[in-house]
């Protein structure tokens, strides 16, 4: 199975919703239909450059065997531009729980209330909870590339530290330890140049810590001039090799 996800953002939080409930229904009804797993899925995160860390959320009750915090929680610089622009939107309908969109709550109260020029940590303290009935815990490879970044590396963080698969192709732009975000919007002084600079760290363990090293992939592979030419795929030719040679 090929789980491509081209981002996070969430201008059409229903229409992903729906799209990723009917994958994991699809593969809960070949596997009753044949008596056997399928032979793995492949989480593709290739040039998924993130968006918003909620839509991000809605993956991980179809994929955590147990509860899970991610992230484990945000560092956030305050500013009154950045509590203009900030606001994080509610996204109703999710099939996270009712606890964990607490957290979004306490994030939200923290950028509105925060003094300006002062730094706040927020705890995200209410997990995510599996979805039972079409959680899936077989075999998995994630696909990752130079330009998956912001939420895809909190996912790919957790992916790697829980154990749940192997990651294939190039490293992300970010450590297991985390990611920026929260954007605001600048210009530059004298220039006018427009700039977008980030807001917060979302860190993805306990204890916090921060590491500049990206996350390096099990299996490294990069696109070649003749790939391109002929049109293949070595990322997914790889993955389809790995879960050949897995018994």
């Amino acid at each position: 199975i090929h789980l491509k996800i081209r981002s996070f953002h969430p201008e059409q939080l229903q229409r992903f919703k729906r799209e990723l409930r009917n994958c994991f229904r699809s593969i809960h009804s070949w596997e009753r239909e044949h008596g056997e797993p399928v032979g793995g899925v492949v989480l593709d995160l290739r040039q998924n450059s993130g968006g918003h860390i909620a839509v991000m959320a809605e993956v991980l009750p179809y994929l955590a065997s147990e509860p899970t915090r991610i992230p484990f929680g945000v560092q956030i610089k305050n500013s009154q531009k950045a509590r203009a622009q900030l606001a994080q939107p509610a996204l109703s309908g999710s099939v996270v729980s009712l606890g964990y969109q607490k957290n979004f709550k306490r994030l939200n109260k923290a950028i509105r209330n925060g003094d300006a020029g002062s730094m706040s940590f927020v705890a995200f303290e209410y997990p995510l909870s599996p979805r039972k009935r079409l959680n899936y815990d077989g075999a998995m490879v994630m696909l990752l590339d130079g330009l998956s970044a912001s939420a895809s590396v909190s996912l790919a963080a957790w992916f790697v530290r829980s154990g749940r698969g192997l990651t294939i192709g190039e490293p992300p732009m970010g450590s297991i330890s985390g990611t920026f975000g929260n954007p605001i919007q600048m210009s530059l002084p004298a220039s006018g140049i427009k700039m977008t600079v980030a807001t917060a760290r979302y860190y993805t363990e306990a204890p916090i810590r921060w590491e500049t090293r990206p996350l390096l992939p099990d299996f490294p592979i990069a696109m070649t001039v003749e790939d391109y030419v002929f049109d293949r795929d070595p990322f997914l030719q790889r993955a389809v090799e790995f879960f050949s040679e897995t018994p």
